[in-house]
């Protein structure tokens, strides 16, 4: 979850070259002792980001606390002359690399609060008690019928769905996992990864352009509400692959 294989390749690879790197750096001798000090706690957290943030995107939360507690502090704790210097020392792909994983680690800041969120019905579900309520149950059945409807007709008309039609179809992914995780039933951690990224990679605004005059206000407020990044709903799929982790 969160994070896709070539995050996870980019992540290992900054994981093992921040280890050379610290071999390097208590052998340097133009660095004072407090800036070796400094140095190489920084990496060893990196290290340590980039291990925790690899479990995630292989959706393994069973250290899960040590996650989240890692990710509640600042990004970095070096100067940033000294920060400057550090990646003044490194190749351009590593310097690449390095951005990524900045770019990743600020993903995995902004996710905190899903999780978190998310632990709160984790529960729930291990006890197959239902986290959605009987209104709301019906009203996400509703939306679903009308996103398949929409994506039967942009298919007709188009031969393809474009962004519009495959946002409609992620939605409609969505209704189904939210129904199926609130039923109580199997849930495979990566069919919600793979959901959350297509909610991610596609546009909302083209979506309710094309299409919102089909669904009315309402289905498209509820739309709204379920694809919300960091919201209910979304917290309740990051539930099914916590627990997905912890039973496994």
């Amino acid at each position: 979850m969160i994070f896709d294989r070539e995050d996870i390749a980019v992540l290992n690879r900054v994981m093992v070259r921040k280890g050379i790197e610290t071999a390097a750096v208590s052998h340097n001798p133009g660095l004072t002792d407090a800036q070796r000090m400094m140095i190489s706690g920084e990496l060893a957290r990196d290290i340590s980001r980039c291990q925790l943030m690899i479990a995630v995107g292989m959706n393994d939360f069973s250290d899960i606390e040590r996650q989240l507690e890692s990710f509640e502090e600042d990004m970095s704790a070096m100067p940033p002359t000294l920060y400057t210097a550090y990646m003044g020392t490194m190749s351009a792909d590593d310097s690449d690399d390095e951005g990524q994983y900045i770019w990743l680690l600020a993903m995995m800041i902004s996710n905190v609060g899903l999780i978190r969120r998310g632990l709160g019905f984790v529960d729930a579900l291990a006890a197959a008690e239902p986290v959605l309520s009987q209104t709301e149950v019906l009203s996400i059945k509703s939306l679903r019928t009308t996103l398949d409807d929409v994506c039967r007709r942009s298919e007709a008309t188009e031969g393809d769905l474009f962004d519009s039609g495959q946002y409609a179809d992620a939605l409609a992914r969505e209704c189904s996992l939210l129904l199926r995780v609130n039923s109580g039933k199997d849930v495979d951690s990566g069919e919600i990864s793979d959901l959350l990224d297509d909610i991610g990679r596609l546009d909302p605004e083209e979506f309710e352009r094309v299409f919102g005059p089909d669904l009315g206000a309402d289905a498209m407020a509820l739309a709204d509400e379920i694809a919300e990044p960091r919201g209910r709903h979304m917290a309740i799929l990051c539930a099914r692959c916590i627990l997905n982790s912890l039973l496994s």
